[in-house]
C-alpha cells in the first residue's frame, strides 16, 4: 500500500482514513485517480478536489492540476452511499456514474444485520480488509470487474447462527467469495488460530487466500499450457478436494516446509495454490508500503515531491518486475520486520520461510500475474 498526504495542508493520510487530522478536510479514495484525496463540498453538491493551503503543500501534480480549474471543469465525484449511510465506506464515485456505490462497495453481496450489537464495526474490518485487497489487485493490474472476468467477483460476510443450525465456512465458489464474519472478532480469530496451529492468521490474509481460487478459476483452468504448468508444479488438481482435506487433518504432512509455504498449502494442489498466491500479495504489498514511506520520512519538501513523483513514474514503467529481485528485497525486509516486531515482544510478523520449491511456486504467480494484466 502505497502512502498518501493531504491535497491542501500536505499531512500524512492513510488508506483508511475520512478526515484529515491536519486540517479537518473530507478524504475520499478516488477510483479513476487511484489515491485518497482530500475533498471539499461544491455549490452543486458535488465533491472535488481541495486546494492546496500553500504552493508546496500538493504531491500529486495531477491533483494540482486539477485544482486549478474552474470548479464547473473540475472531477466532481459523490461519497459512496455506505460513506454517508453506514460509515463503513471512504471511497467516493465519479459524478457521471449512475450507481450510488462504489465500484469496492459493489462487491458485495451479503451483509450482516447492522441492527445487531458488534456487527456495525465486524463489517468496517470487513470492508476495510476488501478494499485493500480491491487496490492490490487493480494496482497489478489483473481482471476485476464483471465485464473482465468469467465469473462475476462477489462477496458475502455472513455469521453462525446456532439457533438456526447455520454454520458458515469461509471459502470460493464461482466467483462467490463467502468470509466467516467471526473473523474480523480479534479473540475468536485467535482462537482459531491456536486451534488449527497457524502461525498468521488475519481478515486480509483470508481475502488474498480466497482471491487465489477466483483466479485460479480465472487464470489458470481456461490456459491449457499453463494448467499443465501448474499441474507439474503444484500437482493435480483433480485429486478428490475432500479426501485430500480429510487426510490432512487426520494425518498432516510431517516435511511440508520443503516444498509448501504453510502446512494448509500441503492439503491439495488448490490449497497450496492460494496460499502461494496471498503470500505473493503479502510480499508485493509490503514491499510497496517500505519503499514508499522510505521516501516519505526520509525526503523533506519538494526533495521528497520529486522522488515520490520518479518513483512512481518508474513502477509505471515497469509493468514486469525483476521477480529475483523481488525475492533479494523481500527477505531482508521479512527479516527487518520480524525483528522489529521482537524488539516490541511480539510475534514474528512473517513467521514462514521460502523453500527452493516455494520460490519456484511464487515465481509462477509473479508470471501468471503479469502475463494476465489487462492494465498497469
Amino acid at each position: 500500500m502505497r502512502t498518501f498526504r493531504c491535497d491542501h495542508c500536505d499531512s500524512p493520510v492513510f488508506f483508511e482514513n475520512p478526515r484529515c487530522v491536519g486540517c479537518g478536510h473530507t478524504l475520499a479514495f478516488l477510483p479513476d485517480q487511484f489515491r485518497v484525496a482530500a475533498l471539499e463540498r461544491s455549490d452543486d453538491g458535488l465533491w472535488r478536489v481541495a486546494a492546496p493551503s500553500s504552493p508546496d503543500a500538493t504531491i500529486d501534480p495531477e491533483a494540482t492540476a486539477a485544482s486549478d480549474l474552474p470548479q464547473e471543469e473540475a472531477p466532481a465525484y459523490r461519497l459512496c452511499h455506505h460513506y454517508v449511510s453506514t460509515d463503513t465506506c471512504n471511497w467516493a464515485v465519479e459524478a457521471s456514474d449512475p450507481n450510488e456505490l462504489c465500484a469496492s462497495c459493489r462487491l458485495t453481496r451479503d451483509i450482516p444485520n447492522l441492527s445487531l450489537e458488534g456487527r456495525h464495526v465486524a463489517l468496517y474490518k470487513m470492508e476495510s480488509a476488501k478494499r485493500r485487497l480491491v487496490f492490490n489487485l487493480r494496482e497489478l493490474g489483473l481482471p476485476l470487474f464483471e465485464h473482465e472476468t468469467i465469473n462475476p467477483l462477489r462477496f458475502s460476510f455472513l455469521e453462525n447462527l446456532p439457533d438456526q443450525g447455520c454454520k458458515v465456512m469461509t471459502g470460493h465458489d464461482h466467483g462467490h467469495i463467502t468470509i466467516n464474519l467471526a473473523e474480523a472478532d480479534d479473540v475468536e480469530r485467535v482462537r482459531s488460530r491456536q486451534q488449527l496451529g497457524e502461525p498468521y492468521r488475519t481478515v486480509l490474509g483470508h481475502f488474498r487466500h480466497e482471491i487465489g481460487h477466483f483466479y485460479w478459476d480465472e487464470l489458470i483452468a481456461p490456459q491449457e499450457a499453463r494448467l499443465n504448468a501448474f499441474r507439474e508444479l503444484f500437482g493435480d488438481e483433480r485429486e478428490d478436494y475432500g479426501e485430500a482435506l480429510k487426510r490432512h487433518y487426520e494425518q498432516p504432512q510431517a516435511d511440508w516446509a520443503e516444498e509448501h509455504i504453510s502446512a494448509y498449502a500441503s492439503s491439495h494442489p488448490w490449497e497450496s495454490w492460494a496460499e502461494t498466491w496471498a503470500h505473493y500479495m503479502h510480499m508485493r504489498a509490503m514491499i510497496e508500503t517500505a519503499d514508499d514511506f522510505a521516501d516519505s520520512v526520509r525526503l523533506p519538501g519538494q526533495d521528497r515531491k520529486a522522488a515520490r513523483k520518479a518513483r512512481r513514474e518508474e513502477i509505471l514503467r515497469d509493468t514486469r518486475p525483476d521477480f529475483d529481485q523481488l525475492i533479494l528485497r523481500w527477505v531482508p525486509l521479512s527479516l527487518a520486520l520480524n525483528a522489529l516486531n521482537r524488539s516490541m515482544g511480539m510475534d514474528d510478523i512473517y513467521p514462514f520461510a521460502l523453500s527452493e520449491v516455494v520460490r519456484q511456486k511464487l515465481r509462477f504467480v509473479h508470471d501468471t500475474v503479469h502475463d494476465s494484466a489487462i492494465m498497469a
